[in-house]
């Protein structure tokens, strides 16, 4: 490897560090809001009487945590022989009465809210002492925080945080169902493994799809997942389960560009969002030249979290598609994003109408049952041609319900089972020409000529 690429590298990096790294600042205000959290919780845990422990979790326990993060992860342990209504109960209680929050589901439900300024989750688990068998997926949390702890050394904490500001910068950061990407005990677990920030990215430059990865506990169970590493303590499981082909693929690809030619870009991409004006004239471009139809279907954004509603986006956007295809329209490609009020699927077609005919193969002429065929379209209302013989089939001309995707789209969405949380919502079809939005044009733009992060942007 070049020389000069290596300091330039190690520059870099330590710019990035100076950026990302918590000063002193930050971490007296993390410790004042964890200890303040902390012994509210404790006193209502003794004025409750309660059996139950306050285990603080997550990068500000482990020190992994990076200078603009927010988040603050208080588990709450509870006997191993406590019911599961009376765990998930007291965990609600607890958490309503220390922190005006509301109330999120995972597995069992948890309380999140706002505690002066950082967002606070506090989670009610079982205290239990092997993780393989849990009660629930959250009681291994605490397994995860020891592991780290025992197992990462003081200088890698900074690796880990260049890892996550590098995920983050790709936009891979994060096993919620909106990102599909790296979690952070994931990237903690990297970097236990390979040791360091820069030996990460030499690894993944070599990986491929279904690899294994493990540190101590071979698996114990298969997999089919794009990236698999066991989780060191449940081989049962797999810590990269979250993480999607493309985010793996993004990660593979932004590693080998980086050895190559190290970059701030990398870490901290440039804003590649355009003006109202420029945007529509660029969009209007790129359907000129692509000679395609691009119709948008939203739907007001439900008052839930990510994790409930990205789901059914991605749903919908597979019904849609779906229906599209049957009913005979050319899908080249499609993807939906979520803004501050509403989400959106973009469905790019070959052509948003189609002939008033089209062509239906039946069976063949010597098939008993082809008289069925016959019989049935001999004098149908939709008929255009009657049935003709061609390459040894029957065949019929028939006409179209639907000539256009918009009206297809808008007359018969209603009767699909688009999710649950978005059925009940206001739903509207309308083409490119109609966006009205500057957050939502560059969002469309983004996905129709997408460009890697560290990329400039191509006007």
């Amino acid at each position: 490897m070049d020389l000069d690429a290596v300091h330039h590298k190690f520059d870099v990096e330590k710019h990035v560090l100076n950026r990302i790294r918590p000063d002193a600042k930050t971490r007296k205000k993390v410790d004042a809001v964890v200890n303040e959290l902390t012994s509210r919780l404790n006193a209502v845990i003794t004025k409750w009487h309660l059996q139950a422990k306050v285990l603080l979790v997550g990068s500000c326990a482990r020190d992994t945590y990076l200078r603009d993060s927010r988040d603050i992860d208080l588990f709450v342990l509870f006997p191993e022989d406590m019911p599961r209504q009376e765990l998930e109960e007291l965990g609600i209680k607890l958490g309503m009465e220390v922190m005006n929050g509301e109330l999120r589901y995972a597995e069992h439900p948890y309380v999140h809210g706002t505690y002066r300024g950082f967002e606070v989750d506090i989670v009610p688990c079982y205290e239990i002492r092997d993780p393989e068998k849990k009660k629930s997926a959250v009681d291994r949390t605490p397994f995860h925080n020891q592991y780290v702890i025992t197992h990462l050394k003081e200088e890698q904490k900074d690796e880990v945080r260049l890892l996550k500001r590098f995920l983050k910068g790709l936009g891979i950061y994060g096993a919620e169902a909106a990102v599909q990407g790296f979690s952070g005990y994931l990237c903690e677990l990297l970097i236990i493994k390979y040791g360091s920030f820069r030996k990460v990215l030499e690894s993944a430059w070599n990986w491929r799809a279904n690899l294994y990865i493990w540190l101590e506990k071979e698996p114990g169970a298969k997999f089919n997942d794009p990236l698999i590493f066991i989780d060191p303590v449940d081989s049962n499981r797999n810590v990269a389960s979250a993480v999607s082909v493309d985010a793996l693929s993004h990660f593979i690809v932004a590693a080998g560009a980086y050895l190559k030619k190290p970059g701030i870009e990398f870490f901290f991409p440039k804003e590649k969002n355009l003006a109202m004006n420029i945007a529509r004239e660029k969009l209007a471009r790129y359907i000129h030249n692509a000679g395609t139809a691009l119709i948008m279907v939203s739907a007001s954004r439900p008052e839930k979290t990510e994790d409930i509603i990205a789901p059914q986006l991605k749903k919908m956007e597979r019904v849609l598609v779906q229906n599209l295809s049957i009913a005979g329209f050319r899908v080249m490609r499609s993807f939906s994003f979520m803004l501050k009020r509403k989400m959106v699927v973009c469905i790019e077609l070959e052509s948003r109408t189609l002939t008033s005919m089209y062509l239906h193969a039946g069976p063949n002429v010597w098939i008993r049952n082809s008289e069925d065929f016959l019989k049935k379209y001999s004098n149908a209302g939709n008929v255009l041609i009657p049935p003709f013989i061609s390459s040894g089939r029957w065949v019929v001309g028939l006409k179209r319900n639907y000539t256009d995707a918009c009206k297809y789209l808008k007359e018969n969405i209603g009767a699909w089972n688009i999710g649950k949380d978005l059925a009940n919502q206001k739903i509207t079809v309308y083409t490119a020409g109609a966006v009205k939005s500057v957050a939502e044009l560059n969002q469309i733009l983004q996905h129709l000529m997408p460009r890697f992060p560290w990329e400039a942007v191509h006007k």
